[in-house]
């Protein structure tokens, strides 16, 4: 009888020991997914952050193409009426000045259009390259 009741007790503290064990290891689980969870979670405020700025920076980029547009339209209006003019005083060398002007004015024009759009996709290509390495970050982060 000694034999049962001490199998038996060390059944109940092996069966005590198992116990705890999965307690511990539910407890460390809930601690790992609490810990995923409030990063998950801070991480998609981070990206929608993020997401939000760039539609900003997208937006003020084409309202910016837009009035570069409005800017050539208006100025190459301009020099049509200005050319309408010359040709209608049948002053050809006048007419041959006046267009070597307006294609100076016009490749100078895209010249300079050509060198703000390289600034403005620059600053934005940094505004990507900033949104990729905090979601490359984001993502080593759920990985861990």
């Amino acid at each position: 009888p000694e034999d049962g009741q001490e199998a038996e007790k060390k059944l109940q503290a092996n069966l005590n020991h198992i116990k705890d064990n999965q307690l511990l290891s539910r407890n460390q689980h809930k601690a790992r997914l609490d810990k995923r969870l409030t990063l998950f979670r801070s991480l998609k405020e981070s990206v929608e952050e993020l997401i939000a700025d760039n539609v900003v920076s997208s937006e003020s980029y084409n309202q910016l193409q837009a009035r570069h547009l409005k800017v050539k339209n208006e100025y190459q209006k301009s020099m049509d009426v200005k050319l309408d003019l010359e040709i209608s005083c049948n002053e050809i060398s006048k007419v041959r000045e006046l267009q070597k002007k307006m294609h100076a004015a016009l490749v100078s024009y895209y010249m300079h259009r050509g060198y703000h759009n390289r600034i403005v996709l620059t600053d934005f290509g940094k505004g990507a390259a900033v949104n990729l390495h905090q979601l490359e970050k984001i993502h080593r982060n759920l990985c861990d």
